[in-house]
């Protein structure tokens, strides 16, 4: 499709105001490394915008790194959210379909600009990712979730499906064993050993389950990684079963042609599940990774407000104790604060979750080992990459790869 004359002048105006401002970018680089788990950091500017599909040979002044936007039709209006509601990516009829090259289609919502007041919270659902990009400015005073949340929503864009786990955890009726948690930006925790004093199943121990490797800054737009499913008791349909899986963080970007600004109280988030508890002598399901959040402004990008990715907590194994409570407890959501979100626990002789990634930390905890269920482990941190000249007053956790 080509573009209108009038489109292709706006943006090749704005492309001159953006390569102008570009000789004077500064990064304020309060977020230090993160532990990636793996034994490296990830520090902001380790990836080359130019490195970026459409970074160095998409026309100026339309090029967003996922998509060159004079292709498109002309912007909707302004898009103003004075009121919360649901974006679905599947059903929106304000989405246009955006096709990533090796990734899968996105939702599009395209503006002349695009803001959210202050109290006002937007969740976006749905299988696809989202996009929101502006012809002009990005301003975001309210709430913007694309996160997973045990029990409730699913992020949009969240569990990529080409996720994988190392191996899944083994069942024992003395104790079976955590499931491993979601790894993405780092290698995720693994699942606690069930049925460490090997008092029933005559089979020893019961695995725990293994996390799968660590991802590289993704080319295009996707969400994290699911933790597993905890290890039933049995085979038997009267046995306790595992801990459900917690879900990853959601995708979701932001594009504004000249400035994006997140206000002070301003929230992003993509942050992963927590994992279910074991029921009786079951092991606890592990918890989600963060999942992926792209902010690119033309010619600034002010974040103020707080941006998070941590990944979920995983959930307590169960037991069979002669009184008392035998299910685990499910981990906890992750957290929207430097903080890793907290696993599951309160049984004896059951194994605690691990916490979710944290700023700190970019690897999730491993579940705990226990004569019952072992623990589920806990989910890795997502990506929060800020592309043009960025300040940070406000806060990250992980820390921001600036670009």
């Amino acid at each position: 499709m080509t573009c209108r004359s009038t489109t292709t002048f706006l943006w090749k105006a704005l492309a001159y105001a953006a390569l102008a401002s570009f000789s004077a970018c500064t990064f304020d680089g309060s977020n230090e490394a993160a532990d990636d788990g793996d034994g490296g950091s990830i520090l902001p500017g380790d990836v080359d915008a130019n490195d970026t599909p459409g970074g160095s040979d998409a026309e100026p002044g339309c090029a967003f790194s996922l998509a060159t936007l004079c292709e498109l039709a002309e912007p909707d209006g302004d898009l103003n959210f004075s009121n919360g509601e649901v974006i679905d990516t599947d059903n929106d009829v304000r989405c246009r379909d955006l096709e990533q090259e090796g990734g899968p289609q996105a939702c599009l919502l395209w503006g002349s600009s695009v803001s959210v007041d202050s109290g006002v919270g937007i969740t976006a659902v749905g299988n696809r990712p989202l996009v929101v990009a502006s012809a002009t400015t990005i301003s975001i005073s309210g709430t913007v979730d694309a996160s997973s949340q045990r029990g409730g929503q699913l992020g949009a864009g969240a569990n990529f499906n080409e996720c994988a786990l190392a191996s899944g955890p083994q069942r024992d009726v003395g104790g079976a064993g955590g499931a491993a948690g979601g790894s993405f930006a780092a290698r995720a925790g693994d699942g606690g050993v069930g049925d460490q004093d090997e008092s029933l199943g005559f089979d020893s121990e019961g695995a725990p389950g293994t996390a799968g490797s660590s991802v590289g800054r993704p080319a295009f737009l996707r969400g994290g990684c699911p933790g597993g499913n905890g290890a039933d008791e049995s085979a038997s349909r009267f046995s306790g079963s595992g801990g459900s899986r917690g879900s990853s963080g959601g995708a979701l970007a932001f594009y504004a042609a000249t400035s994006f600004s997140l206000e002070a109280s301003g929230r992003i988030r993509v942050t992963g599940g927590g994992g279910g508890g074991g029921e009786v002598q079951a092991g606890g399901g592990g918890g989600g990774s963060g999942g992926m959040l792209l902010i690119e402004g033309g010619t600034a990008v002010a974040i103020s407000g707080v941006l998070g990715a941590n990944g979920g907590a995983g959930g307590e194994g169960g037991v069979r104790p002669f009184f008392g409570p035998t299910d685990g407890q499910d981990g906890s959501d992750g957290a929207l604060s430097p903080s890793g979100a907290l696993g599951g626990t309160g049984l004896d002789n059951a194994g605690d979750g691990g916490v979710g990634s944290s700023l700190a930390t970019l690897r999730g905890g491993g579940g705990e080992d226990a004569d019952g269920g072992g623990g589920g482990g806990g989910g890795s941190a997502g990506f929060i990459i800020l592309r043009g000249a960025v300040t940070i007053n406000g806060s990250t956790s992980p820390a921001a790869l600036v670009e």
